[in-house]
């Protein structure tokens, strides 16, 4: 059985809505099966998973432990579980949540769960606040011997990298770090001199996609159905992960793609396509890195 915990830089994960074949929100159209060997045809180490998806698979009659079993049978994990949205300081709901989330990720042997403040833009959230509950929630992360990612993004409070980074230094647990999504990133405002302030074991995991270089008026549209394959569009991918890799960061590659063109495609041409693009411009990143 492949152990998800040693998944690292090496490491390519197909992210929830990359395979799912489903608008933003919705359970996967593609079958919890037909997404995992698609991964593994295509080279995928992994694939994500959202809370809502597992649902449905366990309300069809699916069981934790048998969908475990089909991926390690097919030599993927699943290695990622999204996405835990907190209050500063977490609810008993909240509370609740996670306990239900973390249980999930560890019958299903995950590697990493998701977490972000579930607070609107511009919202003041007071950063000790939330390096507290999101210490919490590590904490009972931790039980279950996974990481916790915080995700930031400019649809919430919590909008660029350095915020990001000092909420999760503030927390100082060794299983807490940062999910870096690459849309996010940049149209966040965040800035490539930022990362070299980021220690790299404080990065978990990487969320790959492209987008037009200029932003539209509404990045909600956007995100949810427009994302292009990494190296379609104009962000500065390689930029983004040469400054990544300079860091020492061992973390996984996600590629999150919430695309209606995507979305059409069979789970083995959405798996196919989004492999390629992706681990060529890894490649094309890191032997030219090698070779300098």
């Amino acid at each position: 059985m492949p152990d998800p915990r040693s998944l690292g830089r090496g490491d390519l994960l197909a992210c929830y809505y990359t395979l799912s074949g489903a608008p933003n929100g919705q359970p996967a159209r593609h079958s919890f099966d037909a997404r995992v060997h698609a991964a593994a045809r295509a080279g995928y180490a992994g694939i994500g998973m959202t809370m809502f998806d597992l649902d449905a698979c366990t309300a069809e009659g699916r069981t934790l432990s048998d969908m475990a079993r089909v991926a390690a049978d097919a030599g993927v994990s699943v290695a990622e579980v999204e996405t835990l949205a907190i209050s500063p300081t977490p609810t008993t709901e909240e509370r609740a949540v996670a306990r239900r989330m973390v249980d999930a990720a560890r019958q299903l042997n995950a590697r990493h769960i998701n977490v972000l403040i579930d607070r609107p833009p511009a919202t003041p959230i007071d950063n000790d606040e939330a390096a507290a509950g999101f210490a919490e929630i590590c904490d009972l992360v931790a039980e279950a011997g996974l990481l916790a990612a915080f995700e930031f993004m400019p649809f919430k409070a919590v909008a660029t990298l350095d915020v990001a980074t000092e909420i999760v230094v503030r927390a100082g647990r060794d299983n807490g770090g940062l999910v870096v999504d690459a849309y996010h990133f940049f149209r966040g405002g965040s800035r490539l001199e930022d990362v070299a302030r980021v220690s790299g074991d404080r990065i978990v995991t990487l969320q790959m996609s492209d987008a037009p270089g200029s932003a539209p008026d509404d990045l909600l549209i956007e995100t949810r159905t427009a994302r292009l394959l990494p190296g379609a569009g104009g962000l500065q991918l390689e930029d983004l992960l040469r400054a990544l890799d300079a860091t020492g960061t061992n973390a996984t590659v996600g590629v999150e793609l919430l695309s209606d063109p995507l979305r059409e495609l069979d789970a083995d041409e959405a798996a196919r396509a989004s492999y390629t693009a992706t681990r060529a411009l890894v490649d094309r990143v890191r032997e030219l890195e090698t070779s300098g």
